[in-house]
């Protein structure tokens, strides 16, 4: 039940383009954003332009939910799933 409600979250976000560079392409949910003072939360989609290893396991993008904290410029992982394709498809 999870991953199903893991999977359809992805097919419904709106994936906003924050950037690139040579290997990947950035982007942001502004739906999950999150804000409470300094500090914010929100999913973020890194999309590599080729597959990344992690264990023998191989992925194209990596969703991120992120805390960021202005103030004391840190920031911390909640949650990070690899997916097989781009953009946030097909999850391990």
């Amino acid at each position: 039940m999870m991953l199903l409600a893991l999977m359809s979250s992805n097919a419904m976000a709106e994936w906003v383009d924050a950037g690139a560079n040579e290997t990947q392409h950035l982007y942001y949910d502004p739906a999950t954003i999150k804000k409470t003072g300094d500090v914010v939360k929100m999913w973020h989609l890194h999309d590599y332009s080729e597959a990344k290893d992690l264990a023998g396991k191989k992925y194209m993008s990596l969703r991120v939910l992120s805390e960021f904290d202005c103030r004391q410029n840190e920031f911390r992982i909640f949650n990070e799933t690899r997916h097989s394709e781009n953009m946030a498809r097909v999850m391990y």
